[in-house]
C-alpha cells in the first residue's frame, strides 16, 4: 500500500512498494505530459505495480483508448477504488478510479492510499504534504522508505 498526498502546493508520497512481501523503494509521483490533455500535470499513484505502470502509461498518452488497461487483469483491483490523483497546472485536482473515470476533488488538499485519513488529518491541523506522508510512515506498516515531493 500507499500514501499520496496533495496540500495544494506540493505533491508528497511513501516511497515503498511491497512484492511477495518483500518491501522494494519505488517512484509513486511524478510530473508527467499528457499530450496537450494536461501539459505539465502532476501525477501519483497507488496499487499493484504493473497496474500503476499500465495505468501511467495510459494517462501519459493523452488517454487513447487503445493504451487503456483493462483492470480485470490485475489482482487485487477493483473497478470503483480511486488508484490516481492528477494535479493540473491550474491546480485542479483529480481522481481517477480502475476504469479512469475521473472525478474532480474540489478540496484544495487531498490524499490516496492505505493512511488516506490520517493524512487529511494531519493536513487539517495544519502539515505540510511531506510531513503528512512521515506521520502517516510513523502509523501504518504499509507505508515509508522514504518520502519523495514535487510540485510545479
Amino acid at each position: 500500500m500507499s500514501i499520496v498526498v496533495w496540500d495544494g502546493t506540493t505533491l508528497a508520497a511513501d516511497c515503498a512498494m511491497w512484492l511477495s512481501n518483500v518491501k522494494y523503494k519505488v517512484q509513486k509521483i511524478r510530473k508527467i505530459n499528457t499530450r496537450g490533455i494536461f501539459p505539465h500535470a502532476l501525477v501519483g499513484a497507488v496499487g499493484t505495480p504493473s497496474f500503476v505502470s499500465a495505468g501511467l502509461r495510459f494517462i501519459e498518452s493523452g488517454f487513447l483508448k487503445e493504451a487503456r488497461p483493462d483492470y480485470k487483469e490485475y489482482d487485487d483491483i477493483k473497478a470503483n477504488d480511486v488508484y490516481f490523483i492528477l494535479i493540473t497546472p491550474e491546480k485542479k485536482v483529480f481522481f481517477f478510479d480502475a476504469m479512469f473515470n475521473a472525478t474532480e476533488v474540489f478540496e484544495q488538499r487531498a490524499a490516496l492510499g492505505a493512511a488516506a485519513e490520517t493524512a487529511i488529518g494531519a493536513l487539517d491541523a495544519g502539515a505540510t504534504a511531506r510531513e503528512a506522508v512521515e506521520i502517516c510512515i510513523r502509523r501504518t506498516d504499509y507505508a515509508g522508505l522514504g518520502v519523495e515531493e514535487i510540485s510545479f
